[in-house]
């Protein structure tokens, strides 16, 4: 899914922004914020200083229900909620290989530097964001911290200012569920809904992103471009060899340009949440694509978000089911690639909801189970039901597999991690340009394999017809208003006579068809992410990876931005070339 949302002008969104703050200011100086009730929250100062490893840390060491704030340890270890010795987690909210303190000290940096060329937007953009946390999580949540100065509302500011993500949202009889939850945004959504038993305004539709400043996205995220340099924030950390100091230093100068791996961010990992290995699968027998939801949710749950899910930036529909296990070696491979990685039950696409005892794969409507315990299989169908199972205790309609591989019937009301099969309308996805594991139709969505690519200008693509190579677009960076602005895009494996369709900020760009987009006046409206579709005669589509602009007022343009667009210009900046990645 990837970095979803595009850059907005920094500087053209200050003004909204700020009356937004006065607004929400008023309102909680009033005692009331979206029907909450708090007390005056003080205002930070400007330029801010933020330790978030201590804020972090604070909301770590909370013991409260469960302690729903032990992730957030700043290095990924926390305690339990009866404050037993510290446990490793290995992951991190973000699923980018970067833990989220990193990713925030180069926001606390920027808020700490009033000369910094972003400071003011994305001081207001954090402030704003701050308030607006503060009203979402609601009144429980709120009292917990504010005795710890407003701990929780710092941080989850930093996660909805670094804007990566989004979630999505699913009621059935009656509940709300969230599920989906991916990236920074996806970790504040996950927060506010986490403490909906306690006031939150989730019931209400909170978090909105409309209501949220994210502009920061493009330059602070993992996978935006901090200093201007042409080279991903993840690309600098990884070419920094994960050094935290190192990284900061080098993702705020825009004269280090250390281009490690970024294939992350051409896939899912980088803000989509999703990772070969880790939350999917792809079975090279049956050609399928197995996906984990990203947190519980109830068998019907996860039905209907099998069926109704999309993934990328422009949300393409890929329908599934909850997976169907109808041989033995494909019950082996899940238990052994899968249930490993969980390490818990999981849900799969079986159910007797319509007939008590006529048990059927939800993907096929195939009845493999006839009866209760003592029942039998249908026609020689696989099974691998535990000793006294099913038995429809408290009427029990649903499948579970344990991590040994056996089957249990569970109910309604039982929520688990849920196992989603992607079969391509039957077909298959093939795994064929390059044989590396990875069906060639996701291998723009999700990351984590060898044929991803290693960092910018590399890597290749493939459309539905006979051309394959390089789709590239060069002339991103750091402008002054005023300035002139070219882009061009090429696509040398295309076959024939090739057409070119021009994107800002994954809106259609009027007009713009040909290989090359120009502006002969920029203003600082014209800030965002441009990409080019370029499509051959054998119906080939390949889109450029996204080119970062930055407008700049006239004389605002810092030092390191000029030396930025000087190497840009040059012989194919870091930056120029793009990965191609099939539409």
């Amino acid at each position: 899914m990837g970095n979803a949302s595009a850059l907005k002008g920094l500087k053209a969104g200050e003004e909204c922004v700020m009356k937004k703050i006065v607004i929400l200011v008023a309102l909680v100086a009033a005692g009331t914020a979206f029907g909450q009730t708090y007390p005056n929250i003080p205002a930070l100062s400007d330029p801010v200083t933020i330790d978030f490893d201590a804020e972090m840390r604070n909301c770590a060491d909370f013991v409260f229900s469960g302690n729903p704030y032990s992730h957030l340890s700043p290095d990924g270890n926390y305690t339990d909620d009866t404050g037993s010795p510290a446990t490793t987690d290995p992951s991190e909210n973000n699923e980018n290989g970067v833990l989220d303190a990193i990713e925030f000290e180069v926001l606390s940096t920027i808020l700490a530097n009033a000369a910094h060329p972003l400071h003011a937007s994305v001081f207001a953009a954090f402030q704003a964001n701050r308030l607006q946390a503060t009203a979402d999580l609601g009144g429980m949540a709120f009292n917990l911290f504010k005795a710890r100065g407003f701990t929780i509302q710092d941080v989850m500011a930093a996660f909805a200012t670094l804007g990566d993500g989004s979630y999505e949202r699913f009621t059935y009889d009656g509940t709300d569920y969230g599920y989906g939850f991916v990236g920074s945004f996806g970790v504040l959504a996950e927060h506010i809904y986490g403490m909906a038993a306690y006031t939150s305004l989730w019931s209400s539709g909170a978090p909105d992103p409309v209501d949220y400043d994210l502009t920061a996205e493009a330059t602070l995220a993992i996978c935006g471009d901090a200093d201007g340099d042409g080279v991903k924030n993840l690309a600098e950390f990884n070419g920094q060899s994960g050094d935290r100091a190192a990284y900061v230093a080098a993702v705020l100068d825009a004269g280090t340009t250390t281009a490690g791996d970024d294939s992350a961010c051409d896939g899912g990992g980088g803000g989509g949440g999703y990772t070969w290995g880790t939350n999917a699968f792809y079975n090279t027998t049956n050609k399928y694509v197995y996906v984990l939801s990203s947190g519980a949710m109830p068998w019907e749950v996860g039905q209907a978000l099998a069926e109704a899910f999309t993934i990328g930036p422009a949300k393409v529909a890929v329908p599934g089911n909850l997976a169907t296990i109808d041989s033995e070696a494909l019950a082996t491979w899940i238990k052994d690639t899968i249930s490993v990685v969980v390490g818990a039950d999981i849900l799969v696409g079986a159910t007797d909801k319509a007939t008590e005892g006529d048990w059927k794969w939800i993907a096929t409507g195939q009845s493999f189970w006839s009866g209760a315990a003592d029942g039998a299989a249908v026609g020689g169908a696989y099974t691998s039901w535990n000793g006294g199972e099913p038995n429809n205790s408290n009427n029990e309609d649903y499948m579970e597999v344990n991590t040994s591989g056996g089957w249990n019937d569970n109910g309604m009301e039982n929520a688990e991690v849920c196992l989603m099969e992607f079969s391509n309308g039957g077909a298959g996805y093939d795994d064929t340009t390059p044989a590396d594991g990875i069906p060639d139709q996701w291998a723009e969505w999700i990351a984590g394999g060898e044929g991803e690519g290693e960092g910018e200008g590399e890597g290749e693509g493939e459309g539905e017809g006979e051309g394959e190579g390089e789709a590239v677009a060069t002339g991103g960076g750091w402008f002054e208003v005023g300035d002139s602005l070219e882009l061009v895009a090429s696509f040398p494996g295309g076959v024939g006579a090739l057409t070119y369709q021009w994107y800002k900020d994954a809106v259609e760009a009027v007009g713009e068809m040909g290989s090359t987009l120009e502006i002969l006046s920029l203003v600082e409206a014209d800030s965002g992410l441009y990409t080019c579709v370029i499509t051959d005669e054998s119906k080939a589509v390949f889109e450029t990876a996204p080119i970062s602009v930055t407008v700049f007022a006239a004389g605002a343009l810092p030092v390191a931005g000029i030396a930025a667009v000087a190497l840009l210009a040059g012989a194919l900046g870091l930056g120029a070339a793009l990965v191609s990645r099939k539409k």
